[in-house]
């Protein structure tokens, strides 16, 4: 969870809107004269992902390709999110895996449960999970996803796409300065009522961010953190990350390499957001230091406790 903290105030005019889609809530706030062209331009982007790439839409169109036995032509906005989905589940070695719906089904995680299925279960529905067998093609005709079977969800990275576009929404409509929340996933762009936006990460720690979309996953304060599914294993992960935050170019990136690196550990974690070109990334185990990209500095202002 991140919690946005609001500094200092301003005598320009500020204008803000919240709503609920994709089964989360979405909040923004942009610097503008006007309010209502932005709010209505905002709802309109938010109903369009979620009619396109909601799994819990069923005319969704990530609804009609997943499962396909055969090469389904798709939007330029649904293959962007499958191609990135799928980098990052190369990238990860099947931590992060956009095939992963059978198994939340039958975890009931769709249902807000998670009961764990019995192992003979488990041993038919994890042929169906695998990333690799994914593929995604341009022709003449446009672009063509193929799962060969298999059935997509995206959700991993869903939030942090529609922050992504909730902020192209509002910088078409002229409004540089802007911070859009998805969920648990932030994108952010120019400056704040005061400076540089402010982020609160899940342990106490403080951002500074402009021009980047920000990630968490994990627990806050002294709470129980939240299961997570190994795609590779169909168990939940025994992970020794308590919390990560991840900073990226985009809020749809960040929210994939957090989910990843959730699944992974500490160790591999690191190792992951490393290989990242333009990724900074904080951990923090169960047990012992906290861990960190070199990068991080230049966002992290304040840890627990004090500076």
């Amino acid at each position: 969870m991140i919690l946005l903290l609001w500094l200092g105030c301003t005598t320009e005019p500020w204008c803000s809107a919240s709503g609920t889609a994709l089964h989360t809530t979405w909040s923004a706030r942009w610097q503008s004269a006007s309010c209502v062209p932005g709010r209505d331009r905002l709802a309109e982007v938010m109903g369009g992902i979620d009619a396109r790439l909601s799994v819990w839409n069923d005319t969704s169109e990530l609804h009609r390709l997943s499962g396909a036995r055969a090469p389904v032509e798709v939007g330029a906005e649904t293959a962007a999110v499958v191609r990135l989905a799928l980098d990052v589940a190369e990238a990860s070695g099947g931590a992060f895996d956009p095939t992963v719906e059978p198994l939340m089904v039958a975890w009931g995680f769709r249902e807000g449960r998670a009961d764990a299925p019995a192992p003979e279960v488990l041993a038919r529905i994890l042929p169906e999970v695998g990333w690799e067998a994914v593929e995604v093609s341009t022709g003449p005709t446009g672009t063509r996803v193929h799962p060969h079977g298999r059935h997509l969800d995206v959700s991993g990275v869903l939030e942090g796409h529609a922050a992504d576009r909730l902020s192209r929404a509002l910088s078409g409509l002229g409004h540089v300065s802007h911070l859009v929340q998805v969920g648990d996933e932030v994108r952010v762009e120019g400056v704040g009522p005061h400076g540089m936006w402010t982020v609160g990460t899940p342990d106490g720690r403080v951002l500074r961010v402009a021009d980047v979309g920000v990630a968490t996953a994990g627990v806050r304060g002294d709470g129980e953190a939240p299961s997570t599914l190994d795609p590779r294993t169909g168990a939940l992960a025994h992970s020794d990350v308590r919390s990560v935050v991840v900073v990226a170019p985009t809020a749809a990136e960040a929210d994939a390499l957090a989910t990843a690196v959730r699944v992974t550990g500490v160790e591999a974690g690191m190792a992951l957001l490393g290989r990242r070109l333009d990724v900074d990334g904080l951990i923090v185990p169960m047990h012992g230091p906290v861990r960190a990209t070199p990068g991080m500095s230049t966002w992290l202002v304040e840890a627990p406790g004090g500076p």
